[in-house]
């Protein structure tokens, strides 16, 4: 189960995620019809600050995702080359499981996908740095979710090589690689896609569920690396945060999106966060995946595997992707030109 779930990583969910990343307009002339929705609401918003808000996220429609500047431009080359060899990450990514545990094939695949992955973080840096207190929500979850790559491929890589990774050996070497994946990966990056979605209306909700869990993660490996309490904190703020998302999820993406499968699609995604979320809870609670832990709980390991893993993988990160992909491609073909 850990080989598939990181073959669909990899595979599938790494490269939507990306795709959906990349393939955002990233020119005035691109998005006319979001630029058009944010000037009229800003010119009908009542309260000033809301009004301020609105005016400079039409402004950012208008310099696409990845803003202004120097930096902006090497992020848009960047994003251009990127495209073109995220299949070839996906395709070693893919093989590296394929193949046995520290052989050529594993580790020369595995490297491939690293090095796709460090550029993603590389582009995330470039993005965020220009103007990190001026970056909307949903955009500064897309660039942790960029950000958080590199160290999954470094985890995916030492798994493959068959090599122990800052004093951690097997099991824990390939479930670190898997939450980097998914928690550092794709929960953040579904999230900021998603914020574009709603808009504002759940706003303080998206607001909890985001910093929850782009903060979880990191705390969560701070943790796991030196303090139990802290991993347990830390466990019960992704948590709580991925509640808080599947109550975003169900309740208003469900609802905005115009594609009927999307709509099925982000129910799944948000409902299967209920149960894996729970579960995570009750094991972080009761156990560690620190140094010298036995990884037994209340809620047994091979239960965390195949419900925890397989579901969030299956039932929340591919189910929420897709749903977005279709959402994309039903946007855009509706779309005023």
């Amino acid at each position: 189960m850990p080989a598939l779930i990181l073959m669909l990583a990899s595979g599938v969910a790494v490269p939507l995620g990306l795709a959906l990343t990349l393939t955002r307009r990233s020119n005035a002339a691109a998005d006319p019809l979001e630029r058009r929705t944010l000037a009229r609401r800003s010119d009908d918003a009542a309260d000033p600050l809301e009004r301020r808000t609105l005016a400079r996220r039409s402004d950012d429609a208008a310099d696409g995702p990845l803003g202004r500047g120097v930096l902006a431009r090497v992020a848009l080359r960047g994003a251009s080359g990127l495209r073109v060899v995220a299949p070839v990450g996906a395709v070693g990514g893919v093989l590296g499981w394929l193949a046995a545990p520290g052989s050529g094939l594993a580790i020369a695949g595995a490297a491939a996908y690293a090095l796709v992955c460090v550029a993603a973080g590389v582009l995330g840096l470039a993005r965020v740095l220009p103007d990190l207190r001026a970056r909307a929500v949903p955009e500064l979850a897309i660039d942790v979710g960029l950000l958080f790559l590199p160290a999954a491929a470094v985890w995916l890589l030492a798994a493959r090589a068959g090599v122990p990774l800052a004093g951690f050996h097997e099991p824990v070497v390939t479930f670190t690689a898997a939450h980097f994946h998914f928690a550092g990966f794709a929960a953040p990056t579904i999230l900021g896609h998603v914020g574009h979605l709603v808009e504002e209306r759940p706003r303080a909700l998206y607001r909890v569920a985001t910093v929850a869990v782009c903060a979880g993660v990191p705390l969560t490996a701070i943790g796991i690396a030196t303090n139990h309490t802290v991993e347990q904190i830390a466990a019960v703020t992704v948590a709580l945060g991925m509640l808080a998302a599947a109550i975003v999820l169900v309740g208003f993406a469900a609802r905005r999106a115009e594609a009927p499968l999307a709509k099925v699609l982000f129910v799944v995604s948000g409902t299967t966060l209920l149960l894996t979320m729970t579960l995570a809870a009750c094991f972080a609670l009761t156990s560690s995946a620190g140094r010298g832990s036995s990884l037994q709980g209340i809620v047994p390991l091979q239960t965390m595997i195949d419900y925890h893993g397989g579901a969030n993988a299956i039932g929340f990160a591919l189910s929420g992707l897709c749903a977005l992909t279709l959402q994309r491609l039903r946007a855009r073909a509706t779309a005023v030109p």
